[in-house]
């Protein structure tokens, strides 16, 4: 499911058509979708307030010793992030489906504005740097090939960055970031 989803994030045909648009950071895009009421902007705004409070009730259930629910905020945050980008399958009450979600914004397509394709690409890629961030008690490997992956500097991995909201200098600009194999 992360795999798939940084893959596809940074495929060439999506990075091609972000880079053609206008360049903003998360703060603005997220002020931007709260100033229009249409569905893709709910989704960025849901998906973006998640990435952002995730990493505060991981932290919150670790120090509880609660790993299981810690695991599950983690997993919330990668299904919402396939139910909203249509990126990947989500895995929905312990089940795969095997059926793909339906396309809320389908950054490929050419009818899409190159404003919504950045703004999609870059919640994607905030949301990796959380991600990868917050993965890395449970599988370090992996998030340090992501984090490698993004960009991040090793002195921008701890739990206290990952409870910030992101910058444009927290990774590597747009179409330097090339999607790897995770798994």
């Amino acid at each position: 499911m992360l795999g798939n989803y940084f893959l596809r994030a940074t495929s060439s045909k999506l990075v091609e058509r972000a880079l053609a648009a206008h360049p903003l950071s998360l703060d603005e895009i997220l002020e931007n979708s709260q100033a229009r009421p249409d569905q893709y902007s709910k989704g960025l705004i849901q998906l973006i307030s998640l990435q952002r409070e995730t990493p505060k009730k991981v932290r919150e259930k670790m120090q509880n010793l609660e790993v299981a629910e810690a695991l599950r905020h983690l997993i919330e945050l990668m299904h919402i992030v396939c139910r909203f980008s249509a990126f990947c399958e989500p895995i929905v009450n312990g089940q795969n489906k095997a059926n793909k979600t339906v396309t809320d914004i389908a950054p490929w397509k050419k009818s899409v504005s190159q404003d919504l394709v950045y703004a999609t690409y870059t919640t994607a890629i905030e949301t990796l740097r959380v991600l990868g961030i917050c993965l890395q008690p449970f599988i370090p490997c992996t998030a340090q090939v992501l984090m490698d992956a993004l960009g991040l500097k090793e002195d921008g991995r701890f739990w206290c960055d990952a409870e910030r909201s992101g910058g444009k200098e927290d990774v590597k600009p747009v179409g330097s970031i090339v999607g790897v194999r995770l798994f």
